[in-house]
């Protein structure tokens, strides 16, 4: 499940990309579900069990050129020290959120 910011700037857009893509994941056999939310957080929810919490969010890489091979290629990217906790998704765990 992804759980994302409304696009200020082109929310059809956003809506269409997001289904254009839940559906190439359904012909793969990928499940693939999103929700929209104003939260900074960033996490990956897995089988509704396991939550994967991201300690910087999507801001894990240093910065790179506007025209650098960086941007197209992530194996060449550098990234900021950052830390993943891996939790099981329960009511009583603050940190899991379904």
């Amino acid at each position: 499940r992804l759980r994302t910011k409304p696009s200020d700037a082109a929310p059809q857009d956003q809506e269409q990309a997001l289904a254009e893509l839940k559906e190439e994941l359904a012909a793969e056999g990928v499940d693939f579900d999103y929700t929209y939310d104003a939260t900074h957080d960033r996490g990956i929810f897995v089988d509704g069990k396991w939550a994967i919490n991201l300690g910087r969010g999507l801001d894990i890489y240093e910065y790179f050129p506007r025209h650098s091979l960086q941007r197209s290629s992530q194996r060449l990217r550098k990234c900021r020290d950052f830390t993943v906790s891996v939790v099981p998704m329960s009511s009583e765990n603050p940190y899991a959120r379904p």
